[in-house]
Order: C-alpha cells, then structure tokens, then sequence
C-alpha cells in the first residue's frame, strides 16, 4: 500500500466480487481501520504512548532507543496523530550547536519518514490529546529534558542527573559521600553552604516531587555548643523543616549521627540540593560526611 495515496474504498468499488482490483486491495483497505488515509497508521485509534526512552550513549551522543517497542507518536501538519518507527539503531543527538551549562528541550520530528532529534530551549504544550509538543510547532513532540555541562557535553551520572526522558524514563537516585575525609567545619552562626563541590544537581519535570537526605556525622569543639545541620535548593537559604541537630555535650568533640531531609515540588529545569551548616551559641562544627542523596517520586 503506497504512502500519501489516498488507498480508501471508492464508491464504484464492492468490498467483493467484481470490479475490485485484486482480494490484497481488500485487506489493505480493512487496514485502514486504523489507518489514516495516506496510509500512516492512526495514533489517536490506539493506545497514545511512546515504545522509547532518551538515554545517553557518550559525552557527545543522546540516544531515543526503543524500550519496548518501535512506535513513537507524532502529529502532522493537518494535526492528524500517527505513529512512527523509531529507528533500529535509535535515532540519535549529538552536541553540535550546543552550549555549555544549558537547558534544552528534546523533541522528535518526522523528516522523511525517519524519526530525528532536534534540541531546543523552546518549551512545550500540551496537545488535545495529552501529547506534548513544541510550542509552535505540533510535528515536534516532546522526547526529554538535558542540560550540558561546563564542556558541553551530556553527562548523566550518580551526581548530575541531566538527560531525562519524558517517555519510560526511570527516575534514577543521585546519591554521594558527602566528603570522606576528616570533615569540613564552620564557626558561623547562620547556614553556610558546606561544600559546593558536594552538590548534587538535577533536572526536573513540572509536577515532580524531589526527596534530599543527608546523613552526617556532628560535633561540636566547645561543649556549650551545639552544631545544626540543614538543606538547601539552589542555595544556602534552609529549607524549612530540614534540621538536624546534634546538641550539648558534656564532652566536647563527641561525634553524633544526625539526619536533615527535605522533600520538594520545584520548578521544572535545572536545580541542586548542598548541605548547610552552622553553630548556635559557641564553638566550631565539624561535619563529616556518611551519605547524601535524592529521590524523584510522583510526576503529574
């Protein structure tokens, strides 16, 4: 059955018998049951899912692979929903044109009949369907979520989650030891940021709730004192309800195991989580570093 010609059933045609070409017309035109009438197969008859996820293959390569299946949905100029395959081999980004420590958009557009990449710092909207598209144009859907680093490239690593993919995208874990030396200390009596070079960085989705916990081992020098460990987004402001505290100690330098957590609903794009620090009443705190990680749960 040829692509872009018009293969449904004319009114001089019986569905049997004479008259009608040969019996394989007849199938192809019960096909069209759930195909549009240039052949493309009907997306909105069907279940309205992508059979693929974005990954990334190396610094310089992003992968749409398929995951359980070959379909990919896309939307014509006419703003018809059709299927389309996605590649074998995957269809394919690469790091041309990008620049360093920016978000982008990932959509997937049919050139030709192929399934092909574009990043873009244009956002989405959301089709009637519930598909997600660029805005301004309905042929591209959305496909994920990148950021590039400081060389850009992608990176996708247990510290910087930065390639998500909008469709059968596991949200993976970041997680770290905070600072495996004799731990990092601060006599202020406001939160300080800890260790910039501990954060873990992120990219979310509109809607995601984001869990940061920090295990820590705490003391304090002086023994009136005590030392407060919090959480921060994007900064060193703390989040409300995020303290651990590790009080007054008959001994100074006595280490206690203490625990911050803060559960969060930012913005969707680039974020990070660090640890904060500080004293109250005297001395100097000393946090050494067990476990730091984030979770993702719950996308709308």
């Amino acid at each position: 059955m040829p692509i872009g010609a018009d293969v449904s059933a004319q009114y001089t045609e019986e569905a049997v018998g004479g008259g009608h070409p040969t019996k394989a017309r007849v199938v192809d035109r019960l096909a069209l049951a759930e195909h549009h009438v240039d052949g493309k197969h009907k997306a909105d008859l069907l279940p309205l899912d992508s059979d693929g996820r974005l990954v990334r293959t190396s610094a310089t390569v992003l992968t749409f692979e398929r995951f359980k299946g070959s379909r990919h949905p896309q939307i014509d100029g006419s703003g018809n929903l059709y299927y389309l395959a996605i590649p074998s081999g995957g269809a394919t980004l690469g790091t041309g044109g990008l620049s360093a420590s920016t978000v982008y958009y990932v959509y997937g557009y049919d050139s030709a009949g192929v399934l092909t990449l574009e990043a873009s710092a244009t956002g989405y909207t959301k089709h009637a369907s519930g598909l997600r598209h660029k805005t301004g144009d309905a042929t591209r859907t959305l496909i994920g979520l990148i950021r590039t680093d400081g060389s850009a490239q992608f990176v996708n690593s247990d510290t910087q989650r930065f390639a998500r993919s909008w469709f059968n995208g596991p949200s993976k874990a970041l997680f770290r030891d905070f600072n495996s030396g004799s731990g990092i200390s601060t006599a202020s009596a406001t939160a300080v940021e800890l260790s910039s070079s501990n954060r873990l960085e992120f990219l979310v989705w509109a809607g995601e709730r984001v869990t940061a916990t920090a295990c820590m081992s705490v003391t304090n020098d002086d023994a009136t004192g005590s030392a407060v460990m919090e959480l921060g987004l994007d900064g060193a402001s703390a989040i409300a309800g995020s303290l651990g505290r590790q009080d007054q100690h008959a001994t100074a330098g006595e280490y206690v195991s203490i625990v911050s957590r803060a559960v969060q609903e930012p913005a969707e794009g680039y974020h990070y989580f660090t640890v904060l620090g500080r004293v109250i009443t005297a001395g100097n705190g000393t946090f050494a570093g067990e476990l730091f990680s984030i979770e993702f749960s719950g996308r709308a």
